[in-house]
């Protein structure tokens, strides 16, 4: 129960993050690929994240969003792992 509980915050979540503070595409999946969730980054946020870091603009997005990640520290533990998973 709680599990789904969390699933349904971190939706909405992201849903807010999309409407509200209009987060661009490419970041959310930075974000989404590198979140603190038990499991991997899937396979075409991985492909889509790879063909972006060929535009400039969404390159430096997702170095912003990967600094950030690699910095964190104690329960964020997933952060750090999940971006060397993506940098290779």
């Amino acid at each position: 129960m709680k599990k789904a509980l969390d699933q349904t915050i971190r939706d909405l979540k992201r849903g807010v993050n999309k409407k509200v503070l209009k987060v661009p595409g490419i970041e959310q999946k930075v974000l989404d690929a590198t979140s603190n969730e038990p499991w991997g980054p899937h396979g075409s946020h991985l492909a889509d994240i790879a063909q972006a870091t060929r535009n400039y603009h969404e390159y430096q997005m997702i170095m912003a969003v990967i600094w950030k990640r690699i910095n964190d520290t104690g329960k964020n533990w997933r952060h750090v792992y999940k971006v060397s998973i993506i940098s290779f």
